[in-house]
């Protein structure tokens, strides 16, 4: 252990550092400065120990840096803490010898304060009182109301004392690990290691059940976890949730963003209410984007990404593989391209690194209010590539049209099934008086729809199934001419172009025998012209 001497600058961090605390969450940066003139500020080595069980010290410590482990009096480890969280304030206000051990797992920084100016911190500080209260109300009721072994300040996170921090603390980006290690939280890292091994797409986590695990397509109870009580759900997701999105939870009942856990590990996440408490689902984002030839995408689908300006669609519903094509559309850009990628997604799901190209990435809620405000923006950013993670709105698909219009090459998501009712969904978000407009300024901008389905392989996994539209005169006119029926005809005509029907994609996949007949059947659109060509019998009302 040494005393360290902070530096004007240092010193400055370090108050930053204490107003992430609940503790001292009330204080501005010169009443947090005057706080630490009060600390020492000690460095210590790995194995180092602050204190051990029995100590007389009586001091109260905050971490600025670094990881303690907690040890009773049976050499067990209670708890791990880490920055923002303290150690040592039962002893200070009890008067008593410490409980248990605390040993730094790594090189840390801590600041140390006397059970005196502990005390006047109670007294002095506004709202000290009142976190210091809870969390130890928290603790107790955890330890069964003993004080025993009851050293380090309570780990478990709810909804409340965590919305102690500063307001302005909102954790710029999605990808904020909390410093909480509880055996809730634990649950959910040996939950989610399991499904990274077994490679399941999403994991399901509600109130009053055990967890579900969807694999290949297939939802499943994952064997050997009891059901999870209401308030254990919330706990467990508050390790990764960044406090703007635990705001919102409160505020309006559901609330989305995407989390690292690990180097190994990326998920999109919802967390929501239902009848019986708080529910969340965990969908896996391989943290490998993987190319497009891994994907065996068809050849059109690459020279889309070789297009200079226009707009290019991937759609297909909820859980279809679109931010899978998406990414690997993205990365042979990075990778074939030196220029400027934009991105406005909601959340960020795959994470791209600057290959040739530099690449932006932007979450709408921490970095842009809206898509709509991201793409006013992104005009004034000297993008070449724009990616708009969903084209939901008006103002939205208008600006994407205009950018797309105007030398930028726009990608765009929607949750349609083929490329006429992709076209149709644009036209529709448009008042009566401004589609004929809208269809010409999608005739003159398209440069390609990919509409995808994920079925189910005979033997086990998935396999994509791709409609393609590569507009060319007859497709642009008829969209000009508000003649979207015709498009199918028009695309069959075109195929040398490499526009392919989604009922064709899915009769090859059939001839090919990697799915079934009742696969094929269940994700067509037009299930009486494939059940024709497939030679069965089709009754829509069976």
């Amino acid at each position: 252990m040494k005393q360290l001497t902070l530096s004007p600058e240092m010193l400055n961090k370090a108050a930053g550092a204490l107003a992430k605390s609940p503790l001292f969450a009330s204080l501005n940066p010169q009443q947090a400065q005057a706080i630490l003139g009060q600390a020492q500020t000690l460095g210590f080595a790995k194995n180092d120990k602050l204190f051990e069980a029995g100590n007389s010290d009586k001091s109260f410590f905050l971490l600025m840096r670094g990881e303690v482990s907690i040890i009773n009096g049976q050499s067990k480890e209670i708890a791990r803490i880490k920055p923002p969280q303290s150690v040592g304030e039962m002893e200070s206000l009890l008067n008593q010898n410490a409980s248990a051990s605390a040993i730094a797992t790594e090189d840390t920084i801590v600041f140390k304060f006397s059970p005196e100016h502990f005390m006047a911190m109670c007294d002095k500080v506004p709202g000290f009182g009142l976190a210091l209260a809870k969390g130890l109300a928290e603790r107790l009721n955890q330890n069964g109301g003993s004080t025993q072994n009851a050293t380090h300040t309570s780990n478990t996170a709810s909804a409340e004392s965590i919305e102690m921090a500063d307001d302005d603390d909102e954790d710029d980006g999605a990808d904020v690990i909390r410093d909480i290690d509880t055996p809730d939280t634990r649950l959910l890292d040996d939950i989610l290691a399991k499904m990274t091994e077994a490679g399941s797409s999403d994991l399901h986590l509600a109130a009053n059940n055990p967890p579900y695990w969807r694999n290949s397509g297939e939802m499943e109870i994952m064997e050997g976890y009891e059901p999870i009580g209401p308030e254990q759900v919330f706990h467990m997701f508050a390790k990764v949730m960044p406090n703007r999105n635990i705001k919102e939870f409160k505020k309006i009942n559901d609330t989305d963003f995407a989390c690292a856990i690990g180097p190994k590990a990326r998920f999109r996440v919802n967390i929501y209410r239902d009848r019986e408490g708080v529910a969340g689902c965990l969908r896996q984002i391989p943290t490998e984007i993987l190319t497009l030839e891994q994907l065996n995408t068809p050849e059109p689908v690459r020279k889309m990404c070789e297009q200079k300006k226009g707009l290019v669609l991937v759609t297909g519903p909820t859980g279809s593989g679109k931010s899978t094509t998406m990414a690997a559309m993205l990365d042979y850009i990075n990778k074939t391209r030196a220029e400027h990628i934009l991105t406005f997604e909601d959340p960020i799901e795959f994470v791209h690194k600057n290959r040739k190209c530099l690449v932006n990435q932007r979450e709408i809620g921490p970095h842009s209010t809206s898509f709509g405000r991201a793409l006013k923006a992104a005009l004034r950013e000297d993008p070449d590539i724009i990616l708009v993670g969903e084209m939901r709105d008006v103002e939205t698909v208008h600006l994407a049209l205009e950018a797309a219009n105007t030398g930028h090459l726009v990608f765009g998501t929607l949750h349609t099934m083929t490329a006429v009712s992709t076209i149709a969904r644009i036209v529709d978000l448009f008042p009566a008086e401004d589609q004929n407009r809208v269809r010409s300024a999608i005739a003159d901008g398209l440069k390609g729809v990919v509409a995808q389905q994920l079925c189910k392989k005979i033997g086990g996994g998935r396999v994509a199934a791709l409609e393609l539209l590569v507009p060319g005169r007859a497709e642009c006119n008829l969209i000009r001419e508000a003649k979207l029926f015709q498009i199918p005809n028009a695309m069959a005509t075109g195929a040398a172009r490499g526009n392919i029907l989604l009922n064709n994609a899915l009769m090859k996949l059939v001839d090919d025998k990697k799915i079934t007949q009742e696969e094929a059947m269940d994700k067509s659109p037009d299930k009486p012209e494939l059940a024709k060509k497939l030679g069965i019998e089709y009754d829509e009302f069976a």
